[in-house]
This record gives structure tokens, C-alpha cells and sequence, in this order.
């Protein structure tokens, strides 16, 4: 077929620019065994971000783990509309999987830091859920901001040098962490307020 004539030719053009090369073998992955790669990714994906949503919902209460999903979401939408609006910049492809699960995690440890402060700020039952929050975030503030100052200028450098795969994963990743960075300092003590009414009770 069409793969066996291009690998011949292609032998045949490397032994004459390199006649000591030896070929040790090759493998071909067809159409089924490459859908089936990003596929099982998803699923790997899905499953753990599952068991991390019920963990925070466990430790921190049923508002906890539904004010970091809302954050997740709205982290992974964000990345999703960031990288097909700056496409320009070059194709992802199925880099965009793993780029998806490092944003999810890095959500992910961004709540639970916070949610970590909002139940700790909680034991004091004369503060309002959206003060408990006002300060968590307030606390974290610095901190946040240090951190993703650091990643996002380690991920421009990739976008600006790397190569074109390289950069179908930074740029999502780019993407993704600029909304953690909002999530993170704004949304998600935000939405716990919301849920959790005008008092949050002693945590």
C-alpha cells in the first residue's frame, strides 16, 4: 500500500545519505489505536477529577466541592475559547488532552488551598460566609498571584521559542492558568459564599 511504497522510499533515501544506518524496526499506528489514545486520555481524566471533586466535598462540605467544580469548569471553558480564538499561533491536536489534565489539577490544588483557608477562617461563627471568604482569598491573594506569574512566564518563553508541538501544549496550558488565575483570586471563594448563604455555621 501507499504507508509500504513511502517507508521504502524513505529507507532507500536515508541509506544513501547515511549508508551505515541500520533500521531496527517500525511500527504503524492505525486510525482505531489513535481515536482510542485521546479516548482512554478523557476517560483517565474524568475519573480523577471525579474522585479529587468528591475529596473536597468530603473534607470541606457539599459547597466546598461544588464551588471547585464551577472553578473547574470555568477554568477548562476559558482554555478551551483562549485556544481556539488564539489558534493563529499554531494546531494543538491531541496535546490539548494532557494540557486539559494539568489545567484540572492545577484547579483543582488552587481550591483546595483556598477551600483549606475558608475552613479554617470558618470556626469563627461571628463571620459571614462572605467575610470567611473575603478572607481566605485575601490571605492567598500574594501567594496566588507569585505563582502564576511564575508558570505564566515560563509558558510564554515555550510559546515563543518552543517548537510547534511543543506549543500546542503550552499555549493551552497558557490559556488555563491565566483562568486559574482568576478563579483562584475572585470566583471560587465567591461562589462558596453564595452557597453557603449569609452565615456558613462553624466549620
Amino acid at each position: 500500500g501507499e504507508v509500504a511504497q513511502l517507508r521504502a522510499a524513505l529507507e532507500a533515501e536515508l541509506g544513501e545519505t547515511y549508508p551505515n544506518l541500520q533500521f531496527l524496526g517500525a511500527e504503524t499506528v492505525g486510525a482505531a489505536a489513535s481515536i482510542g489514545l485521546p479516548a482512554g486520555s478523557v476517560a483517565a481524566v474524568i475519573v480523577v477529577l471525579v474522585l479529587a471533586l468528591v475529596y473536597l466535598a468530603v473534607r470541606g462540605g457539599a459547597m466546598a466541592g461544588v464551588a471547585a467544580l464551577i472553578a473547574l469548569v470555568h477554568d477548562l471553558l476559558v482554555m478551551l475559547a483562549l485556544t481556539v480564538i488564539f489558534s493563529f499561533f499554531g494546531p494543538t491536536g491531541t496535546a490539548i488532552v494532557p494540557a486539559a489534565l494539568m489545567v484540572a489539577a492545577y484547579s483543582l490544588l488552587n481550591s483546595a488551598a483556598l477551600l483549606r483557608r475558608i475552613r479554617e477562617a470558618g470556626k469563627d461563627a461571628r463571620l459571614t460566609a462572605k467575610e470567611i471568604a473575603a478572607q481566605a482569598m485575601s490571605e492567598l491573594f500574594n501567594r496566588n498571584v507569585a505563582v502564576h506569574a511564575a508558570v505564566l512566564i515560563a509558558l510564554i518563553c515555550l510559546c515563543a521559542i518552543a517548537t510547534a508541538g511543543v506549543r500546542g501544549f503550552a499555549l493551552p496550558m497558557l490559556a488555563g492558568v491565566l483562568a486559574s488565575l482568576y478563579s483562584s483570586t475572585q470566583l471560587t471563594g465567591a461562589i462558596w459564599a453564595a452557597l453557603s448563604g449569609k452565615r456558613a455555621g462553624k466549620a
